[in-house]
């Protein structure tokens, strides 16, 4: 009787390393009771076999492979070969051909996943190993895939706020700067060697741009969020030189303790040659 596997799940391709195929460069025969025991794991299977260590190495490297099964080859073989290849790619399994604790723990010590005993109830066992190894091969790849995946949205996320011309700026509920982007740095600089969470969104504005949006700021709570959804407010401040420039300022209630996004555009060109 078939082991049940989810038919969402792809092919499970299985690496069969069995006693004397890497010695004459072809596959051994297969023994009857290793095929009757991968027959339990039922539909679909694709079983791949090597005729050497170079193309065991070649194999193992290859991220489709689901596990590797390594099938009663001697106790050096077997060491030899796990300590080639135990830390490049999927689990393996080694199937012990005699009862001996001390031929297990060489195979965990050298890197096996897991190990099985050839007896009375191999049939029935070796495909349940062989498939809790690949369920948590598959989760373990796909939980790897998506921290990378989201470690690529980050570094997208963070080069698109550090290069955008806009001034980007993040306080807490009590105004103090929690983060800024580049443009924010460059148009309102810090007088100071401040670290985050230190200085305060006022010292860092000119004061009537500061004033322009301290309403909201002061607000918090409901009000806050509320204002912070309405669009751009334009505001207009003048320069020491007596030059005015206008600043386009949109902000963004955070789900995070009370802190806002703030962005800034300087628009003094647009301005100008809107009238």
């Amino acid at each position: 009787m078939a082991i049940p596997i989810d038919p969402s799940v792809a092919v499970i391709r299985v690496l069969l390393v069995a006693s004397g195929d890497l010695e004459d460069g072809a596959p051994a025969p297969m023994r009857v009771d290793t095929t009757a025991a991968l027959a339990r794991l039922g539909d679909p299977v694709e079983l791949l076999r090597v005729e050497d260590p170079e193309a065991l190495r070649a194999r193992i490297e290859d991220p489709s492979i689901d596990v590797v099964l390594l099938d009663r080859l001697g106790a050096d073989e077997t060491t030899a070969l796990l300590e080639r290849i135990a830390s490049v790619g999927p689990p393996t399994v080694v199937v012990i051909e005699e009862d001996s604790e001390e031929a297990a723990l060489a195979a965990f010590r050298a890197g096996a996943s897991d190990c099985v005993r050839f007896g009375p109830d191999h049939e029935r066992v070796l495909p349940i190993v062989l498939l809790e190894q690949v369920r948590r091969w598959r989760a373990d790849r796909q939980r790897r895939l998506a921290e990378m995946r989201i470690r690529d949205l980050e570094n997208l996320n963070a080069a698109i706020v550090s290069e955008m011309p806009a001034a980007l700026v993040v306080i807490d509920a009590d105004g103090l700067i929690v983060t800024e982007n580049a443009e924010f740095g460059r148009l309102f600089p810090s007088r100071s060697a401040s670290s985050p969470g230190s200085e305060f969104l006022a010292a860092r504005l000119p004061a009537a741009l500061f004033d322009a949006t301290d309403p909201d700021l002061r607000q918090g709570g409901d009000g806050l969020a509320g204002r912070a959804q309405r669009g751009a407010r334009l505001v207009r401040v003048e320069g020491a030189e007596g030059a005015a420039r206008a600043f386009e300022v949109r902000l963004r209630a955070l789900q995070d303790a009370g802190r806002l996004l703030i962005l800034i555009s300087d628009v003094t060109e647009s301005e100008w040659l809107s009238e």
